[in-house]
C-alpha cells in the first residue's frame, strides 16, 4: 500500500475555489476523482476525494485497484454497502485484536469507534459528486476530533504509548 505524493496537491495549480479542465492527467488510477478521470476537471475537491480513498485504503487494507473491484464495483461502494452494520467485514483484521483481557476489550471498543469515524470521514471525502464532499478545512478538524476522542477512551496507562505511536 503506497500512496504517491503526486496524488495529492493537484489542485495547488488552481487559484481560489475555481476548477479547470486539464488536457493531461496526473495522478494514480483509483485515487483521482471521477470528474478528473472522466472529464479532466481539476478542483480542490479532487484532492479531498484522493484523501478519502487513502483513508478507506488504510482501514481496509485494500487498494482501490484490487481485483475485487471490477466493473461498477469500487472500494468506496464496497465499504459504503457494509457501513455501518457490517463494519468489521471490511476492516483490515490486523487492526483488531483477538484473545483480549478486560482492559484490552475497552481498547478495542475505542479502536472500533475510531475506525468507524475514519470510515465515515473517508466516505464523506470520496463522494462521487464534488458538491457532496466536505472541504479540507472541515476534514482536518474532524481528524483531530477523532484522534482526541480515541485518546480519551484509552486506559490512562496506554495513553502516552499510543499517542507516541500515532504521531509516528
Amino acid at each position: 500500500m503506497t500512496a504517491h505524493l503526486g496524488d495529492f496537491g493537484i489542485a495547488k495549480l488552481l487559484l481560489g475555489d475555481r476548477s479547470i479542465v486539464s488536457a493531461s492527467m496526473a495522478g494514480t488510477i483509483g485515487y483521482i476523482a471521477p470528474a478528473y478521470g472522466s472529464m479532466g476537471t481539476v478542483s480542490k475537491m479532487g484532492d479531498v476525494y484522493s484523501l478519502g480513498i487513502l483513508l478507506l485504503e488504510i482501514i481496509t487494507g485494500k487498494k482501490p485497484t484490487d481485483p475485487l473491484f471490477n466493473g461498477e464495483s469500487s472500494l468506496r461502494e464496497w465499504i459504503h454497502e457494509a457501513y455501518p452494520a457490517s463494519l468489521l467485514d471490511v476492516v483490515d483484521q490486523s487492526l483488531l485484536k483477538d484473545d483480549l483481557n478486560a482492559e484490552q476489550r475497552s481498547e478495542v471498543s475505542a479502536i472500533s469507534k475510531c475506525l468507524s469515524s475514519i470510515i465515515e470521514l473517508g466516505l464523506n471525502c470520496s463522494a462521487s459528486s464534488p458538491m457532496e464532499r466536505i472541504p479540507m478545512t472541515t476534514v482536518v478538524p474532524k481528524l483531530q476530533k477523532i484522534k482526541r476522542e480515541y485518546m480519551s477512551q484509552l486506559p490512562s496507562s496506554n495513553v502516552y504509548i499510543r499517542y507516541v505511536s500515532l504521531e509516528h
